[in-house]
């Protein structure tokens, strides 16, 4: 039998996993790519102080530590 391979857009519909993406520079291609993906783009630039009430993963690779200041004093009431 042959396997047919999920698009990664199947594979986040079925885990029910909700993803929000920001990044100053996103271009128009990659925010297109991430509606297509279901990813929400957010385009405004809250600086770090995106506040959540759900567990959630926040991937912030080489940051400057304001951002991870910013965001743990948004969301330290959850914590």
């Amino acid at each position: 039998k042959k396997s047919v391979e999920e698009s990664p857009q199947q594979s986040l519909q079925k885990s029910g996993i909700e993803m929000t993406f920001f990044d100053p520079c996103t271009t128009d291609m990659e925010a297109n790519i991430l509606e297509e993906l279901q990813v929400k783009n957010l385009t405004n630039n809250e600086r770090g102080k995106h506040s959540v009430n759900t567990n959630t993963l926040f991937f912030m690779i080489h940051c400057p530590k304001q951002l991870y200041g910013n965001l743990l004093w948004s969301n330290w009431d959850a914590l």
